[in-house]
C-alpha cells in the first residue's frame, strides 16, 4: 500500500484502521519504503508529525505526507453523528488517496459509514485492506478484488531465484 503512494506520488494520503496499534508498523514501513523520499513525511497521534505541522509543511514547501488516523477516533467525531467536536480538520482536508486497513472492521455502521463518505469525495481514490474480507466481498466486483493467499506466498518464494536471480528473497523467512 505504501509503495502504491509512492508510485503514485499521492500528496496527501489518510490512513484509517480499527486498530490504532498497527501505527508503530505502519511508521516503521514508511521509514523503509520512503527513506529516499526526503519530501514524503509520516504523522499521527503517536508517530511522527502531528496534521496541522504535515499540512502547514505542504502548504509552504510542496510537500507530501501520509497521516494515520484511527477509526475510533474519527467515528467520535460530531461531524459524522460522533458526540465530540474534534478531528474537522482531518475530514475538511481534500484527500488523493485513502487507505483503510483491516476494512472489515467497523466501517460497516452508520458511523464508520459516515467517516468514509465524509473523507472520500468524487477524485480520491481509495485503497480497502483486509485479511478476513468475507463481510465485504458482496461490495465488489470480481476484478476489484486481489487476493495473495498461503498458496500464492509459498509459490512466490519456491521460484523467487529464478525470477529474480541475485535479490534477496522477501519471502525466504516464511514457514513452509
Amino acid at each position: 500500500a505504501l509503495q502504491v503512494i509512492k508510485d503514485h506520488q499521492f500528496k496527501r494520503t489518510l490512513i484509517i484502521t480499527h486498530r490504532p496499534v498497527v501505527d508503530k508498523g505502519w511508521y516503521e514501513d514508511f521509514n523503509k519504503i520512503f527513506y529516499d523520499s526526503p519530501e514524503y513525511f509520516y504523522g499521527s497521534k503517536n508517530k511522527g508529525d502531528r496534521f496541522k505541522t504535515l499540512e502547514k509543511q505542504h502548504s509552504s514547501k510542496n510537500t507530501k505526507y501520509i497521516y494515520f488516523a484511527s477509526m475510533q477516533d474519527l467515528r467520535g467525531s460530531e461531524i459524522v453523528g460522533g458526540d465530540f467536536d474534534k478531528n474537522d480538520e482531518i475530514f475538511n482536508t481534500l484527500w488523493d488517496f485513502v487507505i483503510v486497513d483491516e476494512a472489515h472492521e467497523g466501517t460497516q455502521t452508520d458511523l464508520g459509514e459516515n467517516v468514509l463518505n465524509e473523507l472520500i469525495k468524487e477524485n480520491t481514490k481509495a485503497l480497502y485492506l483486509s485479511g478476513t474480507p468475507f463481510n465485504l466481498l458482496d461490495d465488489y466486483q470480481e476484478n476489484e478484488i486481489y487476493t495473495w493467499d498461503y498458496v500464492m506466498e509459498q509459490k512466490a518464494k519456491e521460484e523467487w531465484d529464478e525470477l529474480y536471480f541475485g535479490d534477496p528473497n522477501p519471502y525466504a523467512s516464511l514457514q513452509i
